[in-house]
């Protein structure tokens, strides 16, 4: 065997260590969304669906505490300012909110505050015109806001759904 071939050999098993140990079940995580929903099933899904500007974000070790100004309000009751939760990063189906940015929020019950996730059809404002457009006029903050099913009759299918986190452990 010469040392080409020494060498090729060696590069390959390498690399097939490399694979094995990137497959492994301590480092399988990936966020998963659903196939696509209705807007109409996405908003009877969520618990809050509110706009604002994100004020603060805090990394904790259960995720990312996010401190919303609500600017209006869809369905839920919300005050002036809201804490939620996301995962910390888009691999663990974790909405990438900025500070000083203002979104459109679907917000669902979480263990101790409400939570959303990348699946959700959560988005900047200036990026959620179709979504707005089903939602219609929003009401004001701290009044409750649920607005019944024949106020959003279901319109086309826009990119909504569920989001499953997949962690692989031994």
């Amino acid at each position: 065997m010469n040392k080409r071939d020494r060498v090729i050999k060696l590069g390959t098993l390498a690399l097939v260590l490399l694979g094995i140990t990137g497959l492994s079940p301590d480092f399988a995580t990936a966020c998963s969304c659903e196939a696509a929903t209705s807007p109409q099933a996405a908003f009877d899904q969520a618990d809050w669906v509110v706009a604002g500007q994100v004020t603060a974000l805090d990394n904790t070790p259960d995720g990312l505490t996010v401190e919303l100004v609500v600017q209006e309000v869809w369905k839920g009751t919300a005050a002036a300012e809201m804490m939620f939760t996301t995962a910390e990063s888009s691999a663990a189906c974790g909405y990438p909110f900025e500070p000083g940015a203002t979104y459109l929020v679907y917000l669902y019950d979480g263990a101790d505050l409400p939570t959303t996730h990348l699946c959700s059809p959560t988005s900047r404002l200036e990026e959620a015109s179709d979504t707005l457009e089903f939602l219609g006029a929003g009401g004001p903050v701290g009044a409750a806001t649920q607005p019944s099913s024949e106020d959003h009759p279901p319109k086309q299918s826009i990119g909504v759904g569920g989001c499953a986190r997949f962690i692989n452990q031994r």
